[in-house]
């Protein structure tokens, strides 16, 4: 079933009964620290030996990302903010409202990263394209604008 599905379980619809199930208690715990500690250090690795990186922040399933920000996501991102520009592909949007984007609360399907690549591939964009950007999807954050995505990225 994970193979197929990408999850364990045959129900992928999400209810709170089965996000307090066994499996879930530290599933929203916060890791933020050490992530930013290990970003400052891949990032350092790459300047030293030339290699362009991009980083980006994907999408998760609204239930999941609401749970995030309650736990700190945001200030994750202005720190993220402070060492690297960014894409953010998180928040409340047509792709992270529809479980069916998804395999599991976590992890996006492969059509949602190929339209995560058109936008950071600098791709021309269509209709469908152009509507994911007006909701946030894909903004590319920097230490200027990050306040301002920050504020929108609390609202659903």
């Amino acid at each position: 079933r994970l193979y197929s599905t990408g999850n364990y379980y045959l129900n992928t619809d999400l209810t709170e009964e089965s996000l307090a199930l066994e499996e879930w208690p530290n599933y929203f715990a916060w890791y933020g620290e050490g992530a930013i500690e290990d970003i400052k250090k891949v990032k350092q690795l790459c300047e030293e030996n030339q290699i362009e990186l991009i980083v980006f922040v994907n999408p998760e399933y609204e239930k999941r990302y609401a749970e995030a920000v309650e736990n700190g996501y945001l200030t994750f991102l202005e720190e993220l903010s402070e060492i690297t520009d960014y894409y953010c592909f998180c928040g409340y949007n047509e792709i992270t409202q529809k479980m069916e984007n998804f395999h599991d609360i976590s992890h996006y399907r492969q059509s949602v990263g190929d339209l995560m690549i058109r936008v950071m591939n600098g791709e021309e964009m269509d209709e469908e394209l152009e509507k994911l950007l007006a909701q946030g999807f894909g903004t590319y954050v920097t230490t200027q604008n990050v306040q301002e995505v920050t504020d929108r990225l609390m609202k659903p």
